[in-house]
């Protein structure tokens, strides 16, 4: 028996669909037909920091799936700066491995990229994590040092905290914040300085932000 020509198997997926599904699809065919759909254009990311297979396997993860792998790994680093390669290693594929399985079999290219953006969150300081600057230097420094002992990114929470309370003073979401988390954040009360300057600066943000 011959193969189904695309336009088979075409018709045989438009036959399964819903009358409403199918109206849909068909408006879509029209509307593709006449010009009317914009294809979106690929993004265009620059891998050249990387080498080799690893930024062959980058291009074609990006040109296949629309996955920027290397934002991924970055991002994957950042929020767990305080483990070893190995171990993001092993986090990064228990996460993903359903969602991405384009990843097995490549884990030398995966931890190849991990080691580069640790090695260099190791040693950029500040320059990893950019959106600290708005704060001084020692809250910059309690932040980068709760983000490598406990995994935690207490920049974000904040974030998170005062976006959703952004008509409140800031002694007041201090107050909450303290009340809901000091006993499993214990270096909370240990350095007031830093969270007031954290907090007031970050709740300015968020204010703008939404504006």
């Amino acid at each position: 028996m011959s193969e189904k020509s695309n336009w088979q198997l075409f018709v045989e997926d438009f036959k399964s669909l819903s009358d409403e599904d199918k109206h849909k699809a068909w408006n879509y065919i029209k509307a593709l037909k006449n010009g009317e759909v914009k294809k979106t254009k690929k993004r265009k990311i620059d891998f050249n920091h990387f080498t080799g297979k690893t930024r062959e396997f980058c291009i074609e993860i990006l040109d296949k799936h629309d996955m920027d792998m290397n934002t991924s790994i970055y991002v994957t680093c950042v929020n767990n700066i305080s483990l070893t390669v190995d171990e993001i290693l092993e986090k990064y594929f228990n996460k993903n491995i359903e969602k991405k399985p384009y990843i097995v079999g490549n884990e030398d290219l995966i931890k190849d990229m991990i080691q580069y953006h640790y090695d260099q969150l190791e040693h950029e300081g500040i320059e990893a994590f950019p959106y600290l600057r708005i704060l001084n230097k020692e809250t910059q420094d309690f932040v980068m040092r709760i983000n490598k002992e406990t995994n935690f990114n207490l920049y974000h929470s904040a974030y998170s905290y005062c976006s959703n309370r952004i008509n409140k003073s800031v002694d007041e979401i201090i107050g909450e914040y303290i009340k809901k988390y000091s006993e499993k954040r214990p270096y909370l009360k240990e350095n007031m300085d830093c969270v007031k300057e954290l907090f007031s600066k970050v709740l300015i943000k968020t204010q703008n932000d939404k504006k």
